[in-house]
């Protein structure tokens, strides 16, 4: 993993969030190749945001998640509330491993991007819109309306329906969690910035895969310092994690 954040790596996070572009590289061969980088960006329970680290990902090495994990761990991470990534395989079972209080959850961003495939461009808004919505109604009644409206409306696009089935279909879960901690952990907008830069800077090939690298750490390192959320909108986040996960004060304590 490629380190990028400026700042020391925090004890807890409250979410931390992996983005995944997929990029294209010319090979030693002079032969384009497609690789998936991951951008792993954290926010602790100050509210701060951290770009943790960059990875290539590699699909021949089985232990791939689980090195990526002990890294943070090395690096002084000892508690993730919730991870949010694209479902690799394996993932899941390396975060256990490693962090085995930490909550595994969709990562909206990524899904959105997954489905665009299926859809024509002119479809692409309607779709973040309702795959959004369904995380963030006031019950999960309201959500089964919205999966129900859209079943119907793709009726005639079985792969779609096939994909939706597949990556929606613990969504009811989250509705353990009350609107304010569902709205934080699917801000979709929140993460869109860093995909769109990152696949905007890959617009041709990669000829040199470092010179690549440093210039997407230089402007992750610009995006680090933004802040997602005001004083305000944060305590109320953090007020209601806290109802949700009592231990989380000490964490807190030990910051201020």
């Amino acid at each position: 993993m490629i380190e990028i954040t400026n700042k020391n790596y925090k004890e807890t996070y409250l979410l931390i969030t992996m983005i995944t572009n997929t990029i294209r590289i010319k090979n030693k061969d002079d032969k384009v190749v497609e690789k998936d980088l991951n951008t792993l960006i954290g926010l602790d329970v100050n509210g701060d945001r951290q770009i943790l680290g960059l990875s290539i990902y590699d699909k021949l090495n089985n232990h791939y998640f689980l090195d990526l994990f002990e890294i943070l761990k090395s690096k002084g991470v000892k508690n993730i509330y919730f991870f949010s990534s694209h479902e690799y395989s394996n993932i899941k079972k390396s975060l256990k491993i490693s962090f085995p209080n930490a909550l595994w959850i969709d990562n909206l961003t990524m899904n959105i991007v997954y489905f665009w495939k299926y859809l024509s461009f002119r479809g692409r808004g309607q779709l973040v819109t309702r795959l959004k919505d369904m995380y963030i109604q006031d019950n999960f009644e309201d959500t089964s309306v919205i999966i129900q409206y859209m079943r119907e409306e793709y009726q005639n696009n079985q792969l779609f329906l096939l994909v939706f089935d597949r990556y929606f279909k613990d969504i009811e879960s989250y509705y353990k969690y009350d609107l304010i901690i569902r709205k934080f952990l699917f801000n979709h907008y929140s993460y869109t910035g860093i995909y769109d830069m990152i696949k905007q800077t890959n617009k041709k090939e990669i000829e040199s895969l470092d010179s690549f690298l440093n210039q997407i750490k230089l402007k992750l390192l610009e995006l680090e310092e933004n802040r997602l959320y005001n004083k305000q909108a944060w305590s109320n986040i953090m007020n209601h994690c806290f109802i949700s996960f009592p231990e989380l004060v000490s964490e807190v304590e030990k910051e201020l």
